[in-house]
């Protein structure tokens, strides 16, 4: 039969925290195998050649994610290494016949102790004279695909690309790019790393992608500029409900996901509902629900 009114009180959930995505682009032309300024990043893909251009890049983005995790930041990670060809990398070495576009901070699918943003990172060497236009398309295959309140594409360049003047009469990419900064979430940030970017064609072919791009950065101007990023805030737990006073018959309510109120009435009145048991039901409302009134049922 039924039985006596009853109260829910619970406490109001926060608004979700904005979601980050970085897309890194890394330039593994052959001449980045070019030895680089700064602290020593040693060989950190492992290829036999240390401190090189590529390296500093590798370890920039290594830094980046250590700095994250230290800082409790979230976001979704991607990576896209290019030269001659292009191509995003798999960020879960645990599904080597899957390509994963993005990773967490914090994720190690294949539990060998290194982030699966680092193993990524790490696996990526020398890929030919480069071209801009492909890894452009890549980077927004992976935007489209990995969403986020903001996202983030860090293009880095150690010089002129085949696809730019003067190898050709006039830039390739100047489309594709349109095609990203099209997108309001979207904003591409360029950086110049070593001597050769810093040349007037080098220059004018990377300022297509960001007209405020930084140029000759060395090892820690590139690792001080990653690092300066950040991320976003890790998800607040969904609201505590209780049965009558807060702080006792903690409900097992694991499909209350959206509740919300303020600009609707604070109370809510409904009935066949268990308990005991799990509501198959969402409410809805305005930025809070102060309590919610019903009454039991028979089960």
């Amino acid at each position: 039969g039924l039985a006596a009114n009853w109260t829910i009180n619970g406490d109001e959930p926060q608004p979700a925290p904005a979601t980050f995505s970085y897309v890194f682009v890394v330039d593994a032309d052959s001449s980045t195998a070019a030895a680089l300024a700064g602290t020593s990043t040693g060989d950190v893909n492992g290829d036999g050649t240390a401190d090189s251009v590529l390296d500093a890049q590798l370890a920039a983005l290594i830094a980046f994610r250590d700095q994250l995790e230290a800082a409790d930041e979230v976001a979704n990670l991607s990576v896209i290494a290019f030269g001659t060809t292009s191509s995003a990398l798999d960020m879960d070495p645990s599904t080597p016949l899957v390509t994963d576009l993005s990773t967490s901070v914090t994720a190690d699918a294949d539990n060998n102790g290194i982030a699966d943003f680092e193993d990524a990172v790490r696996s990526i060497g020398f890929l030919g004279p480069k071209f801009y236009e492909q890894p452009l398309i890549d980077a927004l295959d992976v935007v489209n695909n990995v969403p986020a309140d903001i996202q983030r594409v860090i293009f880095m360049s150690d010089g002129v690309p085949q696809d730019a003047p003067p190898n050709v009469a006039v830039a390739l990419y100047t489309d594709d790019v349109a095609n990203l900064t099209g997108i309001p979430t979207v904003t591409l940030f360029g950086f110049g790393v070593g001597p050769l970017s810093d040349t007037p064609d080098a220059q004018a072919a990377l300022q297509i992608i960001d007209g405020g791009a930084a140029f000759n950065l060395d090892a820690d101007d590139l690792r001080t500029t990653l690092t300066g990023f950040g991320g976003g805030d890790p998800a607040s737990p969904p609201p505590s409900i209780y049965r009558d006073t807060p702080g006792t018959q903690i409900l097992e309510w694991t499909r209350f996901e959206n509740l919300v109120g303020a600009d609707q009435p604070d109370i809510f009145q409904f009935g066949n509902f268990i308990p005991n048991g799990v509501p198959d039901l969402t409410i809805t409302g305005g930025a809070g629900v102060d309590q919610l009134v019903g009454n039991d049922q028979a089960t």
